[in-house]
């Protein structure tokens, strides 16, 4: 199978990374090792196409993109990501609240994240309507009203222009370290690139 790779983040304490890819057909997966490890960093470079073997192994919902890479061939990079993104995959356009199907929440500081509402995908590109401004390691939109956190391997930009082709992901499900036992386990959106 082809695929088109769109992102390389970081995972907070895992030396690997995480790397998001398209199928021709536009299918979001996220690239593991044979035996469900993050790949190495370097293994794989936004761009570039693949031609691998896989075989899918979903994490609980909405982490459903997970595959476990058997073999692979590196292939010729591809000349315009953007307008193959625009092709084969899933964009949103406008307002924060219109991605991952309007399931996002905010916390009092405007971080977003999903708790109860699921998403049928924890990937999916976007066009803002506003620019996004760089603060403290979290892209704001509306003012700082709601933040993306930034997880993406590229160099940070102060500001993101709106209409700008955007990475969006779910990190895993999570809780502070020092929260109530109670307190619910969240995916917290964040920002993997831009094009």
């Amino acid at each position: 199978m082809r695929v088109l790779v769109v992102a390389v983040t970081r995972m907070k304490g895992e030396a690997g990374r995480c790397v998001g890819a398209l199928t021709e057909g536009g299918e979001s997966l996220r690239l593991k090792t044979a035996n469900g490890h993050f790949p190495a960093a370097g293994t794989y470079s936004v761009g570039q196409w693949w031609d691998l073997q896989y075989t899918h192994d979903p994490r609980e919902a909405p982490h459903v993109e997970d595959v476990n890479v058997t073999s692979g061939t590196p292939l010729a990079s591809e000349p315009d990501i953007e307008g193959k993104i625009h092709a084969i995959g899933n964009v949103w356009e406008g307002d924060w609240t219109d991605v991952f199907d309007g399931c996002l929440e905010t916390t009092q500081k405007g971080s977003l994240y999903i708790q109860d509402d699921i998403p049928p995908t924890s990937t999916g590109f976007w066009l803002p309507d506003q620019e996004l401004t760089l603060i403290d390691g979290h892209y704001h939109y509306d003012g700082g009203h709601a933040r993306f956190a930034f997880a993406g391997t590229m160099a940070k930009e102060d500001e993101i222009e709106a209409g700008t082709l955007i990475r969006l992901s779910l990190a895993g499900w999570w809780r502070p370290p020092n929260a109530d036992p109670d307190f619910p386990l969240r995916c917290y959106a964040q920002v993997s690139g831009w094009y």
